[in-house]
This record gives C-alpha cells, structure tokens and sequence, in this order.
C-alpha cells in the first residue's frame, strides 16, 4: 500500500481557472517558491512527481483519500476528487475524514479504515463545481457551496465559509486570520510562538494554519509603510538569520496604526495596497475590490 501525502497550501495564493494540470502546478511550484517555503525546482520535480503518481494509482483497485475536516484538507479532497472525475477510467474511490489523522493510535487508524465510506456520484458532481468556484475569480461563486445544509462532503460547507473570511473585512480591511493575530498581541500575547496559539488555536472552530504561513501574515500586517505590528525592540522587522524558531522566539507589538485599525479609526486598506490570491481572487488595485461583510455573512464589492 503505498501512501501519496497532498502537499499544498491551496488556501494560499493563486488557483486560478482556465490552467492545464501542468500550467497549474508552475503557477503553484512559483508562489510557493516565492514565500520560501521550497526552491522552485524541487517544489516543481515534488508536484509533477505527486500528480503522475496519482495518475498511476488510477489504475488500482481502489484509492482511499484521507483527509481531515478543515480548510487546508478540504481544498486538497476537492483538488483530488475533481482529478479523479476528469477521467474515464478510476478506483472505487473512498474517503475518510476525521478532526485530526496525523496522531491517531495504531487501532483508530484501523478503525477508520474499516469505516471507509465509497465516494459517490453525487460527492463527484459537487467536487467539481465547488473546486470550479473556488478557482473562480467571482468569490461569490462560492457563496452557495459554503450555505449547504445536507452536503454530500459534508465538511465542506464550513470550510468554504472559513476560506471566504480571508476576503478583507468590509469595516478594517483585515482578514479574519489578520484580526485575529492582531487582537492575540492586543490581549497580552508577545512571543510570536504564543500569539499563534491564542490567534488561531484557541479561536479557529477547525485548526487549519501552520505556523510558516501564519508568520507570512505577521510579514504582512508589519510591512510599510504602515505596519500593524512592529518589534517589542523598535529594531527592523527582520534581521538575519531570524527565520524559524528564532522568528516565533520574538517578542512584538501592536503599533500605533494597529491599535487604530482594531479601534476601527480607519480600515488598513484605505492606505496599504494588498496584492492576495484566494484561490481563483486576486485581491489587488485594478480588480474588483471584494469584501466579506461579517454581519451578513455576504460577498459584497467595496465599490458599492
């Protein structure tokens, strides 16, 4: 039995539409590259060597996908299950999902596996159209996949809905995951590594962050010229040689214009320009400039 991890942070950067499988997968070995989370042709070679690997176990008798309920697992099923519809030939396809599959015991594993559900027709048909909207780069195509009742993947709705609150905030102009960093740091939190933990772990209804990606967003809400957030020692954002555990080893603050967003003296966006992909949405001058209204729980434009 061979086992094919899905290493990719899709709720991160550009999934745009209208790609080939191959086209894809540069644009994804790019932006990752582009956050130092690998060397461009290694991420590359890793992809290419993943998708021609699960071309092949489309020849097997079956092919049992395990992924857990949250954002960052969802997105990757969806990316599979949409895979595996595009052809003719496939496995009796099974699913397991469970809150966390990384630490299970030896006899839950087991368990699991023995409880394996097929995946139906109807669980292919809404992979495909919900893997559709989120490369789309209307964010409201969304929108009905993540207000599913009954879903046939029923994990699904609540990570779609997640993954929506990554549109900046209609009011601050933040992302829920950048509120939420910066109110750890305003609630008393000052080592990177503990702000991460009250951030997300203690907020999130399904952990989904790593901790590389959630310190792209402390670059993010520090970078000029008005940062959010700043160094407890008023020295430059980042020195060298303070990546790592020396990055969640510093202390930081909230700065002056932080302390003004989160009083909701003026949004973040009036005066710092974004450039964000979400899936198939690039955030940035020039595109419609997409909003989540929290209240309403809608995609609206901040255009009117």
């Amino acid at each position: 039995m061979e086992a094919l991890p899905w290493r990719d942070v899709l709720h991160e950067g550009p999934v745009p539409a209208g790609l080939t499988l191959g086209e894809l997968r540069s644009v994804r070995a790019r932006f990752l590259a582009r956050q130092s989370w690998g060397e461009l042709g290694a991420l590359t070679a890793e992809l290419a060597d993943r998708d021609a690997t699960l071309e092949d176990a489309l020849e097997e008798d079956e092919l049992v996908l395990w992924f857990e309920e949250d954002l960052y697992d969802q997105l990757q099923l969806l990316q599979v299950l949409d895979f595996c519809a595009q052809r003719e030939r496939r496995p009796v396809l099974s699913r397991i999902e469970a809150a966390t599959l990384g630490s299970l015991a030896a006899e839950e594993t087991r368990r699991l596996f023995g409880a394996r559900q097929a995946v139906s027709a109807a669980e292919l048909e809404l992979a495909e159209a919900a893997w559709a909207a989120f490369r789309s780069p209307d964010p409201r195509d969304l929108l009905p996949f993540a207000r599913l009742g009954a879903a046939p993947l029923p994990c699904l709705p609540a990570a779609l809905a997640r993954h929506l609150e990554e549109l900046p905030d209609l009011r601050s102009g933040l992302s829920r995951s950048e509120r939420q960093a910066l109110e750890a740091f305003e609630g008393g939190a000052s080592l990177v590594a503990d702000a991460f933990r009250a951030a997300h772990h203690h907020r999130e209804e399904r952990v989904f962050l790593g901790d590389t990606v959630f310190g792209a967003y402390l670059d993010r809400l520090a970078s000029p010229p008005w940062p959010l957030l700043e160094r407890a020692d008023g020295g430059p954002w980042r020195r060298s040689g303070e990546l790592g555990q020396a990055f969640f080893s510093l202390e930081l603050r909230l700065s002056g214009y932080g302390r003004e967003v989160l009083a909701g003296r003026w949004g973040w966006l009036e005066r710092q320009p974004i450039d964000r992909w979400l899936g198939g949405v690039h955030l940035r001058v020039g595109e419609p400039p997409w909003r989540w209204d929290p209240a309403q729980r809608e995609v609206v434009s901040a255009a009117g």
